[in-house]
């Protein structure tokens, strides 16, 4: 005798043997789906990890310090030295010289540049659009007529630092004084500087003159793309930034006491 449901919407029972199989059957497809389910689930969540980590690292925004105003060094009167002072100047957030270190120091000089960087004033480094706490490097070399400056190579490790490494200056040599060049005729000295843009590889990708005379800024140009660099590092990884690069020239003879 078929069976059949009170319910016209409900489909006959089965008979008992069909009905146990099924039931096995569907456990089975139960556990399968669910085992397949459970791994996709951490699937689905290990990607959104990965794709929220990914979009945070590419979302990071950094922006370097940057200078908006200089004053030119002082060479000190008596002063017989020659050479290039390379200083590490820390730039708070509200774009304030907040410290100075002198990476390479000569010492009749160095307290003369630590003065004058402390009158510059900076914009200050920007993460994710606020500001923060940064450094930047900045250079002062010192050349006469008669001596250019010696060449310097750096002597220490690269420094590592949780998020930004500014520029380092690897290697530097003097500009020479053009014999051609009037512009130190009348005055004691006469200061070039400029904005030096390093790229990812550490060579000089531009070079913006932030206060320049004719005759001597091409000299200070020549001179800055032979030094060698390396890279600023975000993250540990190579970015472009800036550095600062100031060139004095003496004509021995025009200085105000000995030289």
């Amino acid at each position: 005798m078929r069976e059949y449901s009170k319910d016209p919407l409900m489909p006959a029972a089965a008979p008992s043997g069909r009905s146990s199989q099924g039931r096995r059957n569907c456990k089975r497809t139960l556990r399968i789906c669910g085992s397949i389910g459970t791994k996709a689930v951490f699937l689905l969540l290990a990607c959104a990890c990965w794709a929220a980590q990914l979009a945070k690292a590419q979302g990071v925004s950094f922006d370097p310090v940057e200078v908006v105003h200089v004053a030119e060094p002082h060479w000190p009167p008596r002063s017989v030295a020659v050479g290039t002072v390379i200083l590490k100047v820390v730039v708070t957030k509200s774009g304030t010289v907040g410290h100075v270190k002198a990476v390479h120091a000569i010492p009749l000089l160095t307290a003369e540049v630590e003065r004058t960087v402390k009158q510059w004033k900076f914009k200050p480094a920007r993460l994710d659009h606020r500001a923060v706490e940064s450094s930047i490097i900045v250079s002062f070399g010192f050349s006469t007529s008669f001596t250019p400056g010696r060449r310097w190579t750096a002597g220490f490790p690269p420094t590592k630092l949780s998020s930004f490494s500014p520029i380092q200056i690897l290697s530097t040599e003097g500009a020479p004084y053009p014999f051609t060049s009037l512009a130190a005729g009348a005055a004691p000295y006469v200061c070039v500087i400029l904005r030096v843009t390093v790229g990812r590889s550490g060579s000089v990708d531009d070079i913006a003159v932030i206060r320049g005379t004719p005759s001597l800024t091409e000299a200070a140009e020549q001179t800055v793309r032979k030094w060698t660099f390396r890279p600023a590092k975000l993250n540990g990884s190579p970015v472009s930034s800036e550095t600062i690069a100031s060139f004095t020239f003496r004509v021995v003879g025009n200085q105000e006491g000995p030289i």
